[in-house]
């Protein structure tokens, strides 16, 4: 797709901007991040996740996140996909790490993401009360109904998609 250095340069700083450009402007609370096959940070940008200045996987993470994020990390720099769920105080987040291969299928590092879903967790428990205080053949019990068995969230609590 380029022709010479010059031109993949270019093409690597356009794509640089374009990546700089949709985490400026990102209107969902994540961060995503990339590591080199040795926990070096390649890459870090969101508006969620407190990162904090390090260059390798032992610091690079608040200490609140160390031990889950670590474990799920090593997990992927062992070849498996893994998404996660971190309950902190006063938040939540869902995390998808996948491992990254060289053209031979080696592991060269890995990208992650995570999202604040804590807004989500708390309407999702706003609709289950619902639902408990609605009566069965009510219009609003349906509807509760309906959103909780339909929520994207819902999925990923019960497995599917997990990466596992």
């Amino acid at each position: 797709l380029v022709d010479n250095l010059s031109d993949r340069d270019r093409q690597l700083k356009h794509d640089s901007q374009l990546f700089n450009d949709f985490f400026r402007n990102f209107p969902i609370p994540v961060t995503m991040w990339s590591l080199d096959k040795e926990g070096n940070v390649i890459a870090k940008r969101g508006n969620t996740v407190i990162l904090e200045e390090g260059t390798c996987l032992g610091n690079m993470f608040h200490e609140e996140y160390s031990e889950d994020f670590k474990e799920a990390h090593k997990k992927a720099f062992a070849g498996q996909n893994v998404g996660f769920f971190s309950n902190l105080p006063n938040k939540t987040y869902y995390t998808r790490l996948v491992p990254r291969h060289n053209e031979n299928k080696e592991i060269i590092g890995l990208t992650g993401i995570s999202w604040d879903i804590t807004s989500n967790f708390s309407i999702l428990e706003y609709l289950q009360e619902i639902k408990d205080l609605a009566e069965e053949d009510s219009k609003i019990y349906q509807l509760a109904d309906l959103a909780l068995n339909s929520s994207r969230i819902k999925s990923l609590l019960s497995g599917e998609n997990s990466g596992k």
